[in-house]
């Protein structure tokens, strides 16, 4: 990673990656995370998949490419 910058107003972090990804390239991100996970749908926020095993509690962010 190249640089990163943090605006807390909008919550948002932008990495730049100092580099061009093909399409199809694949990247993993590893993020430590520390704080109450709550159900805005907002940031970094807990969620609840149904299947036939029942209910599992997940945490969930939205990420997308600029």
């Amino acid at each position: 990673m190249k640089s990163y910058s943090l605006d807390k107003k909008a919550e948002r972090l932008q990495l730049e990656l100092g580099r061009t990804l093909e399409e199809g390239s694949q990247v993993t991100l590893q993020v430590d995370y520390a704080g109450k996970l709550n159900d805005q749908m907002r940031g970094f926020y807990r969620s609840v998949q149904k299947g036939p095993q029942g209910e599992t509690n997940a945490a969930s962010c939205h990420f997308e490419v600029q």
